[in-house]
């Protein structure tokens, strides 16, 4: 993820433009507080390995299509961040794990204070939300 700042208002379209011109397909492009800042989330195809070689790679490839399209010196990358693979593989496993945790504990209270029917239709109906949820942000297509 980049944030850019332009020295005058570009159309966001103009940047896709770029992007997509320099093989970054499927950038997500959104103005950041005014006209002539953006946020630019973009993957490249093939991610080197290492500590911040994708991330790196990623932001070089980005700034050599705004340079092609926008000119040398007219924008500014104001901040730049990354997660790696290894870091977002962490934090789904934790939060599959965090997911389970509460079903448990879910399930024991219910079954302790009322019955284990109930504690299982709980757990049922938060799974079933769960997956809905992820179902419509996949058919969205959205990450």
């Amino acid at each position: 993820m980049l944030q850019v700042r332009t020295h005058r208002v570009v159309e966001t379209g103009v940047l896709r433009s770029a992007l997509d011109e320099a093989g970054i397909k499927g950038a997500e492009i959104t103005t950041f507080g005014s006209d002539s800042e953006f946020q630019i989330r973009a993957r490249l195809g093939t991610q080197a390995t290492g500590p911040g070689g994708g991330s790196e790679a990623t932001a070089a490839a980005v700034d050599r299509a705004l340079t092609a399209k926008l000119g040398a010196g007219t924008y500014t990358i104001v901040d730049h961040q990354a997660v790696e693979p290894k870091v977002g593989r962490e934090l789904q496993g934790k939060a599959f794990l965090a997911i389970v945790f509460s079903f448990v504990v879910t399930l024991a209270y219910l079954a302790w204070r009322f019955e284990w029917r109930f504690g299982l239709a709980a757990v049922i109906a938060t799974a079933h939300d769960i997956l809905t949820t992820i179902s419509f942000l996949v058919l969205m297509r959205w990450r």
